[in-house]
């Protein structure tokens, strides 16, 4: 507690020059899912965002919009910035998401003792509209990552449809107007599937327009008919 309490010190001295830059430590409450002693930490004029906000929530019901310089919030373990550039020197720079098996949010499995579902959400990048309420709306758009626990995985390009719908492979379950759905599909052998996901009753006009040429170097299936020479397909590997 004494090396953290140094720690954030530091960085109030660092950043004490421009009001605009002051870093301010903040404990974050107890309850019965927080018994850890936790700091949230603001950089810049956020103080009034961070007293009446949970990230993407308002906590005294009033509406009001606020920007964010940089904040960890201890309360959601959420942090909200700006903007991000990632800068490596001869190397890749790299985003990555890894979900690790246990109980959320510091009680990870013993490595070797359980994994992932198959087909689990391991992360997603989303982008989410604004309510009049002042709050984000759920993901509208979303890229979505999944794994199939064998060193493969799956990608979506999943959308919000706006109203309910029951998802080509939701096995009868339906999905909220609020839900995205996984319209594009990318496997791990390189097949692209178009309405992967889309509800069979509610498919658009058109699932695939291309504003351009087409090459295609291979052959086009259409129903029980193929035109042209096919491409001899790999093997599937085994499962």
């Amino acid at each position: 507690m004494r090396v953290r309490a140094m720690c954030l010190a530091v960085l109030a001295c660092l950043f004490a020059g421009a009001a605009s830059a002051q870093v301010r430590a903040v404990p974050a409450p107890t309850s019965a899912q927080n018994t850890n002693d936790r700091f949230s930490v603001l950089i810049g004029e956020n103080w009034e965002a961070f007293t009446r906000h949970l990230f993407e929530q308002p906590v005294d019901g009033k509406n009001a919009t606020f920007s964010c310089d940089f904040a960890y919030d201890a309360r959601t373990r959420k942090t909200c910035l700006r903007s991000l550039n990632v800068v490596e020197v001869d190397d890749p720079g790299d985003i990555r998401f890894w979900r690790v098996p246990g109980q959320y949010p510091n009680h990870p499995d013993r490595p070797g003792t359980s994994r992932l579902s198959n087909h689990a959400l391991v992360g997603q990048i989303g982008a989410s509209g604004y309510t009049a309420e002042g709050t984000a709306t759920a993901y509208e758009t979303v890229i979505q990552f999944f794994t199939e626990n064998n060193g493969t995985g799956y990608m979506c390009l999943s959308a919000a449809t706006g109203q309910l719908s029951y998802p080509r492979n939701g096995q009868g379950r339906a999905a909220a107007a609020d839900d995205a759905v996984c319209h594009v599909m990318l496997l791990h052998n390189g097949t692209l599937v178009i309405g992967a996901d889309t509800d069979p009753a509610q498919l658009p006009a058109h699932s695939l327009v291309i504003m351009g040429n087409v090459e295609i170097q291979g052959c086009l299936k259409i129903g029980d008919v193929t035109y042209g020479t096919c491409q001899p397909a790999a093997p599937a590997a085994g499962r």
